[in-house]
This record gives C-alpha cells, structure tokens and sequence, in this order.
C-alpha cells in the first residue's frame, strides 16, 4: 500500500521553499531542481511515516499533516539544494568556518511513523 497523505495534503509551494533559502522570488534559475526537491521531500515523508493521518475512531475523517512534518520537508530541501550535485558534506568558508552536515534525520518525523520493520 503506497502512503499519500503527506503528498496529496500538505502544501509547501516553490515560493515558499525560495522564501526559505532565501533565493529571490524572481530568479528561476534553481525553479526546476526545487519543484523535483519538493516532490521528493513529500514522497520520502510519506514512505517514512507510512501514515494516512486519519483520524482512530472513525479512520475516515483527514487530520492536519502536523507542522513538523512541513518543517521536516522544507528543511531537508534546504540540505540538499545545499549540498550540492556531489553530496558535499562539508564547506569550508575562510570567514566563518566550516560547515558539516550529518546524513539526513529523520528524529522530527518519527512520532508520526505507524509502521516497524
């Protein structure tokens, strides 16, 4: 059974991904690479979750997809617009430092998985 919810529910619009990165509403230049990191970001909470986030009495009724899991989406489209086509993990920036991301965490949608293996 393929899980949807999160997909078919949950708006995060490119504006608001571009917003967040904060690219310029009118550079389009990364429009293509952020709408496919959306699509995956929803997908890939969906096969984690594996939640149709309805309601347990009656398991018809639409709950709200919770924040954290938006924030969880917008987050790890950030990471990987971030990181780069090679995975980088570490950036290296003369004034402050560097910068190393671990490998993807799913810690905030954990409280929303149904399913075990």
């Amino acid at each position: 059974m393929a899980y949807t919810a999160i997909q078919d529910r949950l708006s995060l619009t490119l504006a608001e991904v571009k917003e967040f990165m904060r690219i310029d509403a009118d550079n389009t230049d990364y429009d293509v690479t952020l709408a496919r990191l959306i699509t995956a970001s929803l997908r890939m909470a969906d096969d984690y979750c594996q939640n149709d986030f309805l309601d347990e009495d009656d398991g018809v009724t639409e709950l709200d997809i919770p924040d954290s899991v938006y924030s969880w989406c917008i987050s790890w489209i950030g990471r990987h617009a971030e990181r780069g086509p090679n995975g980088v993990d570490l950036v290296q920036i003369r004034e402050l430092g560097s910068i190393k991301w671990g490998d993807t965490d799913y810690r905030d949608l954990h409280p929303y998985r149904m399913t075990w293996f």
